[in-house]
């Protein structure tokens, strides 16, 4: 709730304050009345970028209808509410039965807030859900939708039962409606949600091809993506073919419930998937894909249900070739497959073999194939499709240089080892046009490079950010992030035990590190507004010296300036933006060294070497050094193999 003094005072703190009509984008969801910084690209942010912090989560045994709860699983996806008000929760009883409960909190997790799902939901909170531990059970939420008075979800739930052998993954899907009045499971019933209210999409099952794993999801691998497409009238998901580990998807289709249908549950203008007559696409259709690559599916086209999957062929008419099948999802939720198309142009030299990890852009028709070779270096290549989404063209691979070293190869696990740790240590928000990876194995934080791979203009490293430093045994293959609400949100939690390991979720502009936004709150909305939407708002008044003030510092709109929040204020007064430093030996005649991006022009560049000690003069052994990019520094000398030691430093000035 907007205080009132967001209202009064904004540029000196008193009532005398004057109000410009003005306009500005949602960087986040915004809500009539509310103040909210501006970003140096004139987005509105709130003033906090902290959504939720636990260390750990609690196991409460005072809940409605406990017996003896011990056991909190990990969920992952939309675990939040969208206002970041409410928490999702779902823990068991290690009694008898060992039960499932699902529930939503206001106190993070403490009591619950209203309805709930218990045994007497039923599947699959009736049954053994919670056999064996924290390890054998999670849950993936996906927020499909809202309309003003709900939001609509799916849950699809994994676990381990007793009764089942003790050794076969389960797995259900079911929908569900939050009223956002006051943060409750949306139902008939007081107490025990009812679970005719709860659609069952997909039914329990054990076969391996259904089976959710987080490992697969977070390097792309997972065969389950879930989606809606045309208008959200139909619900897109996908499930395993084959051994799931290891090959391709296949895609499901159902329609929504409709107000017109006879057990309709939902709102005015969207419901929840219905619980029969979906459609699928030709199980195989993905027999001749590498095992274990990346295997990412993209929806492309909303209004007419387009999906495209590109992969790499280990057989078949196109071996050894990048191809892409592309999906059509009908108004009666068929489901269309193309026959396989061959990307046009030079496949990529480095990670050619299905080594590399496909990202998309704010583009639909613009994608990235990215490649880590080695410590220090990150391949990308430029992927267009036409406008149908009927043919691809490969562009020109290019390098980039990483600022900090990503060791031990991870780079060809990204997709060679499904079962790897180390294939989650990236991440693609493609809505901000952002990529992080992990890489560089620290005692304490993890920390990450940060990436724009922009639809139009080049890709570049934007620097290096410390994605966690607050929760304990959150780091390096075990730092997981994950996007909520399409990009607004980023979390970072240890898979294994949120109860010990807890969660952090920021918006995802907080881990960006070019994100620069105002110390104050000078815009009030004045309406609702979606991220990416433009809002009428009221712009509080603000510095209308003459003399514009430095973007360094500052942002200007409607010829006032607003200071930004910067961590270190006196910049400004010493004239220096920023200082690296580091230390690099190297044989090579010619190396580089990445850097955090700075402005060329405005950067210098000071170096120290010596060599190691030969007993006679060698020509040329120490370089030559210059700041031959945003990114890097490029050191050149003579031919000789003579190891030399470099001691460098760039200042970038005001």
């Amino acid at each position: 709730m907007a205080n009132i003094s967001d209202y009064f005072g904004g540029g000196g703190g008193g009532p005398a304050d004057t109000f410009t009509a003005s306009t500005a984008v949602a960087g986040i969801s915004v809500k009539n009345g509310r103040s909210y910084a501006l970003s140096s690209e004139g987005k509105m942010f709130p003033d906090d970028m902290l959504v939720e912090k636990q260390s750990s989560f609690p196991v409460p045994n005072s809940v409605i209808g406990a017996s003896g709860y011990e056991y909190a699983f990990p969920i992952f996806g939309d675990c939040i509410t969208p206002d970041g008000k409410a928490t999702f929760h779902f823990i068991a009883d290690n009694g008898a039965g060992y039960y499932g409960k699902f529930y939503i909190s206001l106190d993070g997790g403490i009591t619950e807030n209203g309805p709930l799902f218990t045994s007497s939901t039923g599947n699959p909170f009736d049954v053994d859900v919670g056999w064996g531990g924290a390890a054998t059970a999670n849950m993936v939420l996906k927020l499909l939708g809202e309309e003003t008075d709900y939001w609509f979800y799916i849950m699809y739930v994994n676990f381990i039962r007793a009764s089942g052998g003790a050794t076969n993954w389960y797995n259900i899907g079911r929908g569900f409606m939050v009223k956002k009045a006051d943060h409750k499971l949306h139902t008939t019933e007081s107490i025990h949600f009812s679970g005719a209210q709860s659609p069952i999409w997909a039914s329990q099952s054990n076969t391996s091809s259904n089976r959710y794993d987080i490992d697969h999801d977070l390097g792309r691998q997972s065969k389950n993506f879930f989606f809606t497409c045309r208008n959200k009238d139909i619900f897109v998901w996908t499930t395993g073919a084959y051994n799931m580990p290891e090959y391709g998807f296949v895609v499901n289709a159902v329609d929504t419930y409709r107000s017109s249908d006879s057990n309709y549950w939902g709102g005015t203008a969207m419901g929840l998937p219905k619980t029969s007559g979906a459609n699928t696409s030709d199980n195989t259709h993905r027999d001749n894909v590498t095992a274990q690559q990346h295997l990412p599916l993209f929806k492309v086209d909303d209004t007419n249900g387009i999906f495209i999957a590109p992969y790499y062929c280990a057989s078949g008419t196109n071996n050894g070739q990048h191809v892409f099948l592309k999906y059509t999802i009908g108004a009666d939720h068929s489901v269309t497959t193309s026959s396989e198309v061959l990307i046009g142009g030079t496949d990529p030299a480095q990670g050619g073999g299905a080594q590399g990890h496909w990202i998309a852009t704010s583009n639909p028709l613009i994608f990235f194939y990215l490649y880590h070779d080695s410590s220090q270096s990150l391949y990308y290549t430029k992927c267009t499709w036409n406008a149908d989404w009927t043919a691809a063209t490969w562009g020109t691979q290019a390098q980039l240089v990483l600022p900090i070293a990503m060791t031990d190869g991870y780079g060809t696990q990204w997709a060679l080892d499904y079962d790897s740790a180390y294939i989650q240590m990236k991440h693609s928000i493609p809505e901000s046009e952002l990529f992080f990876m992990v890489g560089k194995n620290e005692a304490s934080n993890s920390s990450a490079v940060a990436f724009s791979f922009p639809a139009t203009g080049t890709p570049s490293v934007l620097g290096t950010t410390t994605l966690n430093n607050e929760l304990n045994g959150v780091k390096y293959s075990t730092c997981y992030m994950q996007s909520l609400f399409d990009g607004q949100m980023l979390s970072i939690q240890n898979p294994s035990a949120v109860e010990t390991y807890g969660r952090a979720v920021y918006y995802t502009e907080h881990y960006n590190p070019a994100f620069k936004k105002t110390s104050s709150l000078p815009a009030i909305a004045r309406a609702d507004g979606d991220a990416g939407s433009t809002v009428n708002i009221d712009l509080k008044s603000g510095d209308t010296a003459t003399t514009t003030l430095s973007s360094d510092f500052y942002l200007t709109k409607e010829g006032m300036s607003y200071a930004y929040d910067v961590d270190n204020a006196d910049l400004g007064k010493t004239g220096v933006k920023s200082v690296q430093r580091g230390y690099v030996s190297s044989t090579a005649s010619s190396f580089i060294v990445g850097i955090s991006a700075v402005n060329v022009d405005k950067s210098v560049l000071n170096f120290s070497s010596n060599r190691d000690y030969s007993g006679t003069f060698q020509a040329g052994v120490h370089p030559r050094g210059t700041i031959s990019g945003p990114n890097s520094i490029q050191f050149n000398r003579g031919g000789t193999s003579t190891t030399v030691y470099v001691a460098w430093e760039v200042i970038e000035y005001v």
